[in-house]
């Protein structure tokens, strides 16, 4: 009797671990669906060949998961956990630098006491050797989402474009195709020409960026907390300058086309953005000499101590647009050029940058792209008086010809700027090194990430660009989205997925 309990008790034991280590075979263009367990480990095995790649989606409901990837020898690749909880999708990667089989586990990470049990697919969306392929497949997989109206990608390296990917509308109301030629809004990228204007005016010896600002003011900026201190153009550049937005720059920003404010008011999802829109559309336009000396200078109509850090120039990291707007005035005073110019004759008339220029002109509306808030409403256009840090409107192959120069400056072989000019501009300028912002690295208006990447991005309503370039590999991306992120969930998990994918592939093209 006892031995028949035992075999009883070892079956039962058996089934359970066959049930918590369930293996299955994942085959192309098909989806599985699984119940899994608090305590269940559910594994797929995907047979890869040397060089091919792969990306497989997991759609969870009502369990939280973490996916982990295996390579052939039992080791263990990389972890997924998607910020999406119990709930959505998540895209899973392999790069099979060897043949075999590979393993993808997924365990239930048990967070919420509430998640006992939950549903699960598992579909694998593509399988190439062939890079491009690969990549269409995947971002056309992601098309699903529908969370951004329109955008189009490209990778570059420094003679061509490699790779480009488009969907979606610039207008969804005409139904005109977000391409590589559609022209929109770059916002914050448009800091990165400042740096290089900066660069070509120290270059001819006109600026000196440890400078103190107000030797080439007609009027003094002076931080009313430390008085004595000097700011300078590298702190500019480097947004340690202790310039405060302070929130209030952007309430004299005024519309360009206020009927089609008037005409969606009603539709904003939030009540804070009808409200902005509101104020800009009763805002006359303001100059941008005049607009710095009344925000900076003591006794100006905007002027507050408030505009200014209670920190010592040079020793904090705080991003200012007011600051990029400064430094661009600065050219202006230099050069003896309306900045606008400055930028058109020395950067996009060089690089034949034909379809880039500022704000935009009625002979545009045909590449234009349409802004679009999270609901895909229709924003209005409008400028604000610090126009140098965000107003340039481009495409994206323009922007590739950019990013090419850049690619080809940081090997020291550009057109714009001599090799210590780029050196200089794309160094680290300054870190945080402690704090809130700790880790961040500025170079003169360039980000330089812990991936190795470089760049900028550039993001409001309904805009998001990013161009980013990796100096080891020499290869570089850029995308345009015709909306602004964190208005809309599904949109920014779309536009966060993209960034992931280009920033995995990047090295891929040789």
């Amino acid at each position: 009797m006892k031995q028949l309990i035992l075999l009883i008790l070892l079956n039962s034991f058996f089934f359970t671990i066959l049930a918590q280590d369930k293996v299955s075979i994942l085959n192309p263009n098909e989806s599985v669906s699984n119940t899994i367990e608090l305590n269940d480990q559910h594994f797929y095995e995907i047979q890869l060949d040397e060089g091919t790649f792969a990306t497989v989606n997991i759609l969870q409901q009502g369990i939280d998961l973490k996916i982990v990837t295996y390579h052939p020898n039992g080791d263990k690749i990389e972890e997924f956990d998607s910020p999406n909880g119990s709930m959505g999708d998540e895209l899973i990667f392999i790069d099979a630098f060897q043949q075999g089989t590979y393993k993808i586990g997924l365990i239930p990470l048990g967070q919420n006491e509430k998640e006992k049990a939950g549903d699960y697919s598992i579909e694998l969306i593509s399988i190439s050797k062939d890079i491009v392929s690969h990549l269409n497949s995947t971002l056309s997989f992601l098309e699903k989402l529908d969370g951004i109206p329109g955008y189009c990608l490209n990778i570059v390296d420094a003679n061509s474009i490699v790779y480009s990917f488009n969907s979606g509308y610039a207008n969804l109301e005409s139904e005109l195709q977000y391409t590589a030629d559609t022209k929109q809004q770059i916002e914050s990228i448009s800091k990165t020409f400042l740096g290089i204007s900066i660069m070509l005016l120290v270059e001819r010896n006109d600026l000196d960026l440890d400078e103190d600002i107000n030797n080439y003011l007609p009027f003094d900026i002076i931080n009313p907390f430390f008085p004595k201190e000097a700011i300078t153009i590298r702190q500019l550049a480097t947004h340690t300058s202790s310039i405060f937005d302070n929130g209030k720059f952007e309430d004299l920003c005024w519309l360009q086309n206020s009927e089609m404010f008037f005409e969606n008011e009603k539709k904003y999802k939030h009540k804070s953005i009808r409200k902005k829109f509101k104020k800009y559309s009763k805002n006359d336009p303001l100059n941008l000499d005049k607009f710095l000396k009344e925000f900076l200078v003591i006794k100006g109509q905007y002027y507050s101590d408030k505009n200014y850090l209670e920190k010592r120039p040079g020793t904090y990291w705080y991003y200012s647009n007011t600051g990029a707007a400064l430094a661009a005035y600065l050219v202006e005073l230099v050069s003896g050029d309306d900045y606008t110019d400055f930028v058109q004759k020395n950067i996009f008339e060089p690089l034949k940058l034909q379809n880039t220029s500022w704000y935009f002109e009625e002979a545009d509306l045909k590449v234009l792209s349409q802004k679009y808030d999270g609901n895909k409403v229709e924003y209005p256009v409008f400028k604000c008086p610090t126009y140098p840090d965000g107003a340039i409107y481009s495409t994206t192959n323009d922007l590739s010809i950019y990013l090419q120069e850049l690619v080809n400056g940081y090997k020291g072989n550009g057109t714009l700027l001599s090799a210590d000019s780029y050196k200089e501009m794309f160094s680290v300028n300054y870190e945080e090194t402690g704090g809130r912002y700790k880790g961040i690295k500025n170079g003169l208006f360039w980000w330089i990430l812990e991936d190795g990447l470089m760049g900028h991005n550039g993001g409001n309503y309904g805009c998001n660009a990013n161009l980013y370039f990796h100096p080891d590999h020499g290869l570089g991306y850029i995308s345009l989205e015709n909306t602004m992120l964190n208005e809309n969930d599904i949109a920014t998990e779309q536009s966060d997925r993209i960034k992931t994918i280009l920033r995995r592939y990047l090295k891929v093209f040789k």
